[in-house]
């Protein structure tokens, strides 16, 4: 019997230590909790905090984790963008950016199409996430291929997260612009690509835009979402974008396409995007 615990034993620590395998891909978030509303929502039944749980709210439409098979990953939650190399090590992701700052997600459940992470953001500069405070987020593997380029998945269509340090030249704040535009145009195209119109969220996109069936509007500027307006430095940088858009609008003839719902929308969001571009 003890001949036969010690064959055991190496057998036991060796599970202990072993590395959870994590399949690479686009993951979706799709809820956050802080940890005390997480504590106590399990308390009570914990069906209702799995990492197939799934939450209605602006933030989490527009928020993922991209891991991909090369190592590289991109993370972005609201003003938090980072973007390099990760390895799993244990039961844990890190995450290590390309200006030194690491980030260490504790993976609490795992399902073949879900993750649940635990992570605490000290080493992170962020308006919208406290520093040392203990957060639970799940994300759910997306499995729609994507055909452009630059998906909403990629670093290069999310640079408008960063936080401007201080008020912008005209310069400036068109190139965040743009960019924006051009996350807009990736997520829209990624829901074509996915092929189901259905519930899919569009106030995952921070814009002064609204979407018709035929086309899209820009809104008065008292009706600007202040999510969109949070791009920029402060309401007057924000306001000199909304300008520029206004500019635009104005001065472009539309051009006239024999479609409607989405396809059409996605159309004129490129249009949109290349006037603004050649506007001197």
């Amino acid at each position: 019997m003890k001949y036969i615990l010690l064959l055991l034993l190496p057998f036991f620590i060796g599970s202990c230590t072993e590395t959870i395998q994590l399949q690479p891909g686009n993951y979706q978030m799709t809820c956050g909790y802080k940890e005390s509303v997480y504590k106590a929502m399990k308390k009570t039944d914990r069906g209702s905090v799995g990492c197939n749980v799934a939450c209605d709210h602006e933030i989490y439409h527009r928020s993922f984790l991209a891991l991909n098979k090369d190592k590289t990953f991109v993370l972005a939650i609201e003003d938090v963008l980072m973007h390099g190399n990760y390895e799993l090590v244990k039961n844990k992701v890190k995450l290590k950016d390309r200006d030194g700052s690491e980030l260490i997600l504790e993976i609490k459940e795992q399902q073949p199409d879900c993750i649940q992470l635990l992570g605490v953001f000290d080493e992170i500069s962020s308006r919208a996430i406290s520093a040392n405070e203990r957060l639970y987020f799940n994300f759910t593997l997306d499995s729609t291929q994507s055909v452009e380029t630059d998906s909403k998945f990629t670093y290069e269509v999310n640079t408008w997260r960063i936080a401007p340090m201080d008020s912008e030249s005209d310069a400036e704040i068109k190139k965040r612009l743009l960019n924006n535009l051009d996350y807009v145009c990736a997520y829209v195209q990624h829901v074509l690509n996915s092929g189901v119109y259905h519930g899919y969220k569009m106030d995952g996109i921070p814009t002064p835009l609204r979407y018709l069936e035929n086309g899209i509007v820009l809104r008065e500027w008292d009706n600007v979402p202040q999510s969109w307006k949070d791009i920029f430095y402060d309401e007057s940088d924000a306001y000199r974008a909304y300008e520029m858009m206004y500019e635009t609008f104005k001065n472009t003839e539309a051009n006239r396409y024999k479609r409607s719902g989405l396809l059409v929308v996605f159309y004129y969001l490129k249009d949109l995007r290349n006037a603004l571009s050649d506007k001197q």
